[in-house]
Formats: C-alpha cells, structure tokens, sequence
C-alpha cells in the first residue's frame, strides 16, 4: 500500500477492519487526527466537520 491507501477488510462481505499504511504524521499525531486532516486537505470534509470530529470549536 502506498501513502493515503487503504484496504477494506471483509468477512464474507461483511467490513470488519480496514487495513492502512503508517507515516510519520499517523505516529506524530495519532490515527484519528492524521486522517481527519487528510479528509480535510482532500475537501471530503468542510471545516464544520472537522472541527466537530476533532471535538474543537
């Protein structure tokens, strides 16, 4: 898997896990931060939304 890749892991068609690859931002910053903001700098979030998952006003 490269950079800002994922697998979908399945049990008979069923998502149980998804599979990523580390960089230093997932190690830094933690797994939930690092893909809120690239969800963000790929515009699949708005600010709102990040915000409100980052639980920050």
């Amino acid at each position: 898997m490269k950079n800002h890749e994922f697998a979908m892991i399945t049990k008979r068609s069923t998502p149980i896990g998804i599979a990523i690859a580390f960089d230093d931002m997932i190690v830094s910053q933690g797994l939930k931060t690092s893909l809120l903001i690239e969800g963000y700098k790929k515009v699949d979030l708005s600010l709102r939304q990040f915000c409100k998952a980052m639980e920050v006003s």
